[in-house]
């Protein structure tokens, strides 16, 4: 019997969590800590406050500061 390979890489959140895509589902990301999917209404406030500083406030302010969701750490987009 072969071994089971995921198919797809995890994200690593800025509020700490790290989500697998949802085979079971078929679709989107589950975050194995607070079992939500990504970018979902039932993503809670405190992690979707990570996100939002990261998707819409830094770049409001003129930050190039992102998260990288491949290591799970704050990058710096060059100019």
């Amino acid at each position: 019997m072969a071994q089971y390979e995921p198919q797809y890489d995890p994200l690593h959140l800025p509020c700490g969590g790290t989500a697998h895509f949802d085979e079971g589902a078929g679709y989107g990301y589950r975050c194995w800590t607070c079992m939500a999917v990504v970018g979902s209404i039932g993503m809670p406030n405190c992690c979707r406050d990570e996100w939002d500083k990261y998707e819409k406030v830094l770049p409001a302010l003129g930050s190039r500061v992102r998260w990288d969701m491949k290591t799970g750490c704050e990058v710096v987009d060059e100019v």
